[in-house]
């Protein structure tokens, strides 16, 4: 009896439950696909040697289940007071308390339980494409054994039941506490409207918020301890506190730039419409909006940092295997012939750094730069007489290179005064460790470097087997361990050693631009989610009182065709005050960023990449709802 119950119910308030339905099975659907990424073999056999992807799947996924619960709770709570009358009406009839809850629970049991299917079968077609997506990445076939398992159908069935109990508990609760007289009073709430005065009040503390968050995020970039952590997080509060401030005088802005405006029929009705809603919903726009941003910000800087990653691999890690210790040493003989032993040597070059008192940075000879250029592939350079080449791959600092080197008089580099060279060349060679310390590296004639000092030697490497990730480990430790140089000179009781191997420095940069661009995607979806359902539950609330003023359009003439488009323009106002203070925000954030951290991001494209991406999750997600809404309340005020 009451499982058909539940059927009419759900058939006669389809309007409701479908955005229940879609939004719940969108959640299902990302929590399950991203749990077939974590339980993937293929996945894992791909990031051997980096398990921060799996750990950060599931903690994310726990973290998704809680706002899927209180998104859940809030969905199921508006059906019920959508219903307020109809549960008064079995109060009035004498049916219990026990089983009026019992026919929610039906429903609820229902749709989950669909959605939950359904969201399985989505899932596994959104994991196809992540894992072709990953694959792409690590430039790997498209081979996958396996669209599911066990474990993922497990975990996600454990989460979604957790989320679904906290938001059915907390539901049968209001029920159980509530009587007739609540049931039967009308709830909706007004906000006030807001005097010029306010409007402009808040916009000036959403200015200011973000001009003391850029600030401070400034002054976070030039800080080397944990007080950088704490003014980002101060940064990005002031942001979400501007936009908060300002989330809600969308409505009272539009009020008061059309208060003197002339009377146009239909359109001071659209306006009115638009109006009414920012006053009665004024709280669920400020969640909106906050949501929103979140997501722009969280999807955008996972891209970018993602991004930051994968551009920047072949600077960090251009050779196969490269040794740096920091003394003079007679050779690198033996750390070659252990590398031979177990992967091969095709090629390596040995060199060291100079010093000059008079020259800031590294000093290279011209015979061991053009060997390391060999080596890479790219051809070798000539000095012209009299001159010195300067080598930076980081592109921020050739213009105060150039203001710093290229004076008229020159530098003095051992006996000899050198003019800089007019090309600065930026072939990726590492300048972190190997081939300068700094970000660049000063190339002389091998002649100037006779009487300079040196403290740093190198060793780069061309392998004959490129694809051991191990061999980080064993050469590091063998280099540590068991090797024992001859130093010539003084040297600091603690010499710096660094070993790198493109083969793990790869796998592990890829993982982590996986790992930071997923994860950004995956908790962006599911704010956005949220927001869409949000909006969209408020927008059909409006359906009976909008019904009846559509009625009266009608009855005095106004064309059918006009009334559709007013509709339509309705819910495109709607939909679109809640994105209006993000978009602001997040240009803002993109400007910041590239002026912040452009200098540490090799690809110039990373920052539109990244930005176009977190934009299109948006609007894409966003316009799912956008869809259903427009189609259900068009549909359901003009029927």
């Amino acid at each position: 009896m009451y499982f058909k119950l539940a059927i009419k119910n759900i058939a006669k308030r389809k309007h409701d439950y479908l955005i229940y339905f879609i939004s719940v099975m969108l959640v299902v659907a990302f929590m399950y696909s991203y749990m077939i990424l974590a339980f993937s073999g293929d996945i894992k056999e791909m990031m051997s040697s980096f398990s921060g992807f799996n750990k950060a799947i599931v903690a994310i996924s726990a973290f998704v289940a809680l706002i899927s619960g209180f998104m859940i709770s809030y969905t199921i709570n508006y059906i019920l007071m959508r219903r307020k009358k109809e549960i008064a009406i079995y109060m009035l009839m004498g049916m219990e308390e026990k089983k009026i809850c019992n026919i929610f629970s039906y429903e609820n049991f229902i749709i989950g339980t669909v959605a939950f299917v359904v969201g399985l079968f989505v899932g596994t077609g959104i994991s196809v494409g992540l894992k072709m997506m990953i694959a792409n990445i690590f430039a790997r076939p498209n081979e996958f054994t396996e669209l599911g398992n066990i474990p993922a159908i497990a975990v996600t069935m454990l989460l979604f039941f957790c989320m679904y109990f906290f938001a059915l508990f907390k539901e049968v609760r209001t029920i159980k506490k509530s009587t007739i007289i609540m049931l039967l009073t009308d709830s909706i709430r007004r906000e006030k409207e807001r005097t010029a005065a306010g409007v402009a009040f808040r916009i000036i503390l959403f200015v200011v918020s973000e001009i003391a968050a850029a600030i401070l995020l400034a002054i976070s970039l030039k800080m080397t301890d944990n007080r950088a952590i704490m003014f980002i997080a101060i940064s990005f509060a002031l942001i979400l506190f501007g936009v908060c401030i300002c989330a809600g005088i969308m409505p009272d802005l539009i009020r008061l730039c059309s208060k003197n405006a002339e009377d146009k029929g239909v359109g001071r009705f659209l306006l009115a419409q638009i109006v009414s809603r920012g006053r009665t919903a004024g709280r669920v726009i400020r969640v909106s909006v906050l949501l929103i941003t979140a997501t722009l910000i969280t999807t955008f800087m996972g891209f970018l940092m993602g991004g930051g990653y994968k551009t920047n691999i072949q600077a960090e890690y251009p050779y196969d295997a490269c040794v740096s210790f920091g003394a003079n040493i007679d050779s690198f003989d033996e750390v070659i012939e252990y590398v031979d032993k177990t992967d091969g040597v095709r090629d390596y070059v040995s060199f060291r750094l100079y010093k000059d008192e008079n020259v800031e940075g590294d000093i290279i000879t011209l015979s061991d730069y053009n060997a390391v250029r060999k080596l890479l592939g790219y051809d070798a350079v000539t000095i012209p007489e009299g001159e010195f080449i300067i080598h930076s791959e980081a592109w921020y600092k050739h213009e105060e290179l150039r203001a710093a080197f290229g004076k008229n008089e020159g530098i003095a580099v051992g006996n000899r005064t050198l003019k800089m060279f007019e090309t600065i060349y930026d072939n990726p060679m590492e300048q972190n460790r190997m081939v300068g310390r700094n970000g660049y590296v000063v190339v002389v004639p091998d002649i100037c470097v006779e009487d300079l000092a040196t403290d740093e030697s190198r060793l780069a490497i061309s392998l004959e087997n490129t694809e051991r990730v191990d061999l980080k480990e064993d050469l590091n430790r063998f280099v540590r361990k068991e090797w024992k140089p001859v130093i010539n000179g003084e040297h600091d009781d603690r010499i710096t050693i660094g070993v790198s191997v493109k083969a793990w420095g790869v796998t592990n940069s890829l993982s982590g631009f996986v790992t930071l661009s997923f994860c950004g995607f995956y908790l962006g979806a599911i704010l956005m989610v949220i927001t869409g359902m949000l909006v969209s539950l408020n927008q059909l609330d409006r359906v009976d009182l909008s019904r009846r003023y559509y009625a009266i359009l009608d009855k005095i003439g106004v064309a059918p065709k006009m009334l559709a488009n007013t509709t339509v323009k309705e819910i495109s106002c709607f939909f679109a005050l809640p994105m209006i203070f993000p978009l602001i925000v997040f240009v803002v954030v993109i400007v910041l960023s590239k002026g912040m951290l452009g200098q540490y991001i090799l690809s110039p494209t990373a920052i539109p990449f990244a930005a176009l991406f977190s934009l299109g999750t948006v609007i894409g997600i966003y316009a799912i709802y956008y869809i259903i809404v427009r189609f259900l309340y068009k549909r359901a005020v003009l029927s």
